[in-house]
C-alpha cells in the first residue's frame, strides 16, 4: 500500500505509513519545500499500517482505518505544532482499509474501502468541534437494471434525491437533472454505449455519492 499524506495550514507536508512488501510502517515524515529538505517526525502512534485514510481539519492531520494485517477502526490527530499524536473517537462504522475521505467544511467525511466480507458503501461524518463523534450517513442506493439497453431506475430509500449528473470516462458532464424523489427514470436519450459515472446529490446535495451504470447496445 502507498504512503498516507496531508498537508496542513503550515504549508509543510507530512507523509509516512504505508507497507514495504509485507513489512508495515509507522514512521512519520515532514517536508518543506521552502529547503527540500525531509525531517523524521514523532512515529504514529497508532502502530504500523497500511491503506489507512487521512485529512485535515484546522491545520491537523488525521489518519483513521488501515490495516496491519487485520483491520483497524481507530483515529489519531497529529498536532504539527508539538509533533505529538492524540486518540480521538473510533470510526463509526465496521473496521476496514483503502477508505476515501475528504473534508467539506469543518467535517471530515469517510468511506467505502473494503471490510471483511467485501466492499463497503457506507460514509460517515467526524466532527472534531463536537462530542468527537463519527455519525452515520449510509446512503442505501440501487440502480437497475445495469448494464441496460435503455432505462435505468435509480432509488434510495434512505435519503431524497435531489440532483443527478452524468458523467463519461473523460469527466465531462453528459446529462444533468435536478430532481426531489426517492425513485428516478433514467432515459439514455441519445448516450452511446459506454461506462458512465453518476453522481447523486441527497438532501439538497449536503450528501453526494458516485457510482457507474453501462449503457448497451
Amino acid at each position: 500500500w502507498s504512503s498516507q499524506y496531508f498537508e496542513p495550514a503550515d504549508g509543510l507536508a507530512y507523509i509516512g505509513l504505508g507497507a514495504d512488501q509485507n513489512i508495515y510502517r509507522n514512521d512519520w515524515w515532514k517536508y518543506n519545500p521552502g529547503n527540500n529538505q525531509w525531517t523524521i517526525q514523532n512515529h504514529f502512534v497508532g502502530g504500523q499500517r497500511g491503506g489507512a485514510s487521512t485529512f485535515v481539519i484546522n491545520g491537523k492531520g488525521y489518519v483513521c482505518l488501515g490495516t496491519n494485517g487485520g483491520l483497524k477502526d481507530d483515529l489519531f490527530v497529529f498536532d504539527p505544532l508539538n509533533q505529538s499524536w492524540y486518540p480521538r473517537a473510533n470510526y463509526g462504522g465496521s473496521e476496514r482499509k483503502q477508505s476515501v475521505a475528504f473534508v467539506v467544511g469543518n467535517s471530515a467525511y469517510v468511506g467505502t474501502g473494503s471490510a471483511v466480507g467485501g466492499k463497503r458503501a457506507t460514509m460517515y461524518q467526524y466532527n472534531p468541534g463536537g462530542f468527537l463523534e463519527l455519525e452515520e450517513h449510509e446512503i442505501k442506493l440501487s440502480c437497475y437494471p445495469n448494464p441496460s439497453t435503455d432505462k435505468v431506475t435509480i432509488t434510495s430509500n434512505s435519503h431524497l434525491i435531489s440532483s443527478i449528473r452524468i458523467y463519461n470516462q473523460e469527466g465531462k458532464l453528459m446529462l444533468a437533472h435536478v430532481e426531489n424523489t426517492t425513485e428516478f427514470i433514467l432515459s439514455r436519450n441519445d448516450l452511446p454505449a459506454g461506462v458512465y459515472i453518476l453522481k447523486i446529490g441527497y438532501e439538497n446535495d449536503a450528501l453526494v455519492s458516485t457510482t457507474t451504470i453501462q449503457l448497451l447496445n
